[in-house]
């Protein structure tokens, strides 16, 4: 979501495969997303990343994730297809 945003649920299904309204809730639950002022085609919510997201990953902007390496950087288990890290080792926010 972070690399192609504003971006609506819809657009979030398409790209996961799957349904993907908890997901969504639980975000917006932990504030990394919120809805944007807009509305998509047939009304849909629009979603976008929060200052927290950017925070909660060290990232000054969403530019910093282009930068070579630094999506590697920022999320190395969900890039090399590895298990999602414990539990204990996410930020607090995301616990």
């Amino acid at each position: 979501m972070a690399l192609k945003q504003p971006v609506s649920t819809g657009d979030i299904n398409a790209i996961r495969g799957i349904e993907s309204a908890g997901t969504v809730q639980t975000l917006r639950n932990r504030k990394l997303i919120a809805r944007s002022p807009r509305l998509g085609p047939r009304r849909e919510r629009i979603w976008r990343t929060t200052q927290l997201f950017l925070d909660t990953f060290g990232l000054a902007s969403l530019d910093d994730l282009y930068k070579e390496g630094r999506m590697e950087e920022v999320l190395p288990p969900f890039i090399a297809g590895k298990r999602a890290p414990e539990r204990e080792k996410l930020p607090p926010t995301m616990r």
